[in-house]
């Protein structure tokens, strides 16, 4: 682990992490509780690639049963999720 430290998106508080892999690869992961839901973010880069965090484009729920109800991903850094569908999924697991 080469970096371990509070932090906060938005405003919601948590921890942020980030790994250098056997391989020179780094991992970027995130995490935080708000209402009552965790939040967990992570990316992969190569060696000698950009920081992980700026590659972060995919959005995940899973339900109480630890079902995954939402799960998108996009090809690349510059498409967005679609916002809409992430509405609501939450409004649907509320």
């Amino acid at each position: 682990m080469t970096y371990y430290a509070y932090g906060n998106t938005e405003r919601i508080e948590g921890r942020r992490l980030q790994l250098t892999n056997t391989d020179g690869s780094r991992t970027f992961g995130e995490i935080h509780m708000h209402e009552n839901r965790l939040y967990i973010f992570e990316a992969t880069v190569p060696k000698g690639a950009p920081s992980p965090e700026l590659f972060q484009q995919s959005v995940g729920f899973i339900d109480k049963n630890g079902v995954v109800q939402y799960s998108e991903q996009t090809p690349t850094p510059k498409e967005l999720p679609d916002f809409n569908k992430v509405k609501e999924t939450l409004a649907r697991l509320k």
